[in-house]
């Protein structure tokens, strides 16, 4: 094994204490770029029934900034206990945990509290029902507990009940999608909404209930023509990066465990369709790039668990400088922001 390969799997990969360090150096570089400048308050209007409530909580920076950072933690734990759940990565390794950290950390979009970070929650939260309906003979209940989430997550952001019909494939390539779970998930989603239409009518706001569906029917195509400099070069940078991952990643799980195998490929498959979604949705929302940013982390941090090469090491190397130099464009405000 080469030594580069050797010392990298060693220190990064299976280190005892990387996860504590980094945990540490990002709560460092969060910081220090929250105290750079203030923070601009989005409105989010496009956001579900709950968050309006919930908004005037986090009107306070230092609040919204400890409650962004506290959201991806628990999206890197999420993360990194589904790994550890399914023995998706069979390479002991914090990486799972590490990445999202990192990811989330890099723009100071993701310094305040958003309903984003909630439907993320519940979302990677679905991916367990999931994998454990795999070749189940009565899947229905994970395809129920599934829907549930989904319904749960589209309360905080309405455009998370587009992501529902892209379960129904994930199902379907875990073999365990039948009649049955078609019905059980359409009964999760009505029922959290039943819950919600019913809270509506108790407080006199019936009216309201349909609000959030409209913005789905209100497509806003990203104006790529209207980018500068910096928003053309960062958003290459995303997705680039995103579709090289999914390519290695296609590669690599080929010799994997089945399970692994058809996890990876719906990472995958979602991926796609949120960058889809985001193009078509661009001027109203970020969410698809927040949910594509999450699934991301993990085909890195799968990536890299078992490197092979030492070409492999110095890409981990190369792509990490890249993150740092996206931070400190941010941070010293060398070019404009990209929101």
């Amino acid at each position: 094994m080469d030594r580069a390969v050797r010392s990298f799997k060693h220190n990064v990969v299976e280190g005892r204490f990387v996860g504590f360090v980094v945990a540490i150096v990002v709560i460092a570089l969060r910081v220090l770029m929250f105290l750079n400048g203030e923070l601009r308050q989005n409105e989010f209007s496009d956001a579900g029934y709950v968050w309006k409530f919930l908004a005037p909580f986090f009107s306070d920076q230092r609040i919204s900034f400890a409650a962004s950072t506290l959201s991806v933690f628990i999206i890197a734990g999420i993360v990194s206990q589904l790994n550890r759940r399914f023995n998706l990565i069979r390479t002991h390794t914090s990486l799972p945990f590490i990445v999202p950290l990192v990811l989330f950390s890099l723009h100071p979009y993701f310094l305040q509290m958003i309903p984003d970070f909630v439907a993320v929650f519940f979302m990677l939260w679905a991916l367990f029902p999931l994998l454990n309906s795999y070749h189940q003979s009565e899947p229905q209940l994970f395809a129920f507990q599934a829907a549930v989430l989904i319904g749960i997550a589209g309360v905080f952001q309405i455009y998370a009940l587009l992501l529902l019909p892209l379960w129904w494939r994930g199902e379907m390539m875990m073999r365990g999608f039948k009649f049955k779970s078609f019905v059980a998930s359409l009964i999760g989603v009505g029922l959290v909404y039943w819950l919600v239409f019913a809270l509506l009518v108790f407080l006199g706001s019936v009216d309201t209930f349909v609000v959030p569906f409209d913005f789905i029917t209100r497509l806003s195509i990203v104006q790529f023509s209207r980018f500068s400099v910096s928003q053309w070069i960062i958003t290459g940078m995303i997705f680039v990066l995103l579709l090289t991952f999914i390519i290695l990643v296609h590669r690599k799980s080929s010799r994997d465990k089945v399970l692994t195998q058809i996890f990876l490929g719906f990472l995958n498959f979602v991926i796609i369709c949120t960058l889809v979604l985001q193009m078509l949705y661009g001027s109203s929302t970020l969410f698809w790039l927040t949910i594509a940013l999450a699934l991301l982390s993990f085909l890195i941090a799968y990536y890299y668990s078992s490197v092979e090469s030492k070409w492999q090491v110095y890409s981990f190397y190369l792509i990490f400088g890249a993150f740092i130099l996206i931070y400190c464009v941010h941070y010293f405000s060398i070019m404009p922001t990209f929101l």
